[in-house]
């Protein structure tokens, strides 16, 4: 059996139950945040071999993505990418062609949640079109909003 988040082969050491595939997929998502908080932290490209110039990784983001919805993680999405978005944004960091081209066109669309999508999918265009960067505070306030349970697609574009 293979793993729709991370395409490789299950072996026995996973559980198949609810708890043990959840974990899997909590797991693989940890992978790719670890990536991005390293290269965040200012870590080279050197020592991420391959991880920004692969099409692979953004597809394997996507899974994770979608895996992440259909587990009921999906709240989790939307941080990721307003994260990526300010990183792109206010520092000019995870900013390769492919990797904007994977996040507008792909990740941005994994959002099942659809006044969620079409208010990330506005604060991207802001951005890309040159308008006010989406700053780090901005994205504090989301996400403390979102967990308060306050957030609000009003005024927040």
């Amino acid at each position: 059996m293979v793993c729709g988040c991370c395409h490789r082969k299950l072996d026995s050491s996973i559980e198949f139950s609810p708890h043990g595939i959840l974990k899997h997929v909590i797991g693989t998502s940890s992978v790719s945040v670890i990536f991005y908080a390293s290269y965040t932290l200012g870590i080279s490209d050197e020592n991420l071999p391959g991880m920004l110039a692969s099409s692979h990784n953004y597809l394997r983001i996507s899974r994770i993505l979608k895996c992440l919805s259909e587990f009921g993680l999906e709240h989790l999405n939307m941080g990721f990418l307003l994260h990526v978005l300010n990183e792109q944004s206010e520092f000019d960091r995870l900013a390769a062609s492919d990797l904007l081209n994977s996040m507008d066109r792909w990740w941005a669309n994994c959002l099942r949640n659809q006044q969620d999508r079409t208010w990330l999918r506005t604060v991207i265009e802001r951005v890309r079109e040159g308008g006010p960067m989406f700053a780090r505070k901005e994205y504090e306030e989301v996400l403390w909003s979102r967990k308060s349970g306050l957030f609000s697609l009003n005024g927040m574009c």
